[in-house]
C-alpha cells in the first residue's frame, strides 16, 4: 500500500510483460501524475523508459486481466507456480 499525495492509500502492483516493451498507460503508468518523487523512491520506481515493466492498482488490474499467475522463484525448487482466475 501507497498513499498517494491527497492521503488516499493505493495497492499498487508491479507488472512486467515477458516481450520486454509494451506497457499499461492509465493510472499509475510510468508517465501518470499520480507518482511524486516520494513514491517513486518508496516503491523503487526505476523511470520512464518502455522496458515492459509497469504498475497499476490491483483493483484495475483485477478487472482488465481475467487469468493470471503469480511466480516466484526459489533457488532449489524445479517449479513454483499459482494460479488465480
Amino acid at each position: 500500500m501507497v498513499q498517494d499525495k491527497n492521503g488516499i492509500e493505493h495497492k499498487l502492483v508491479k507488472l512486467r510483460n515477458p516481450w520486454g516493451s509494451g506497457e499499461w498507460n492509465g493510472k499509475w503508468s510510468d508517465k501518470s501524475s499520480e507518482w511524486t518523487p516520494e513514491l517513486r523512491k518508496a516503491v523503487g520506481f526505476d523511470g520512464d523508459r518502455d522496458d515492459g515493466i509497469f504498475w497499476m492498482e490491483f483493483e484495475e488490474f483485477k478487472e482488465i486481466y481475467g487469468f493470471w499467475s503469480v511466480n516466484k522463484y526459489i533457488d532449489d525448487a524445479k517449479f513454483s507456480h499459482t494460479t488465480f482466475t
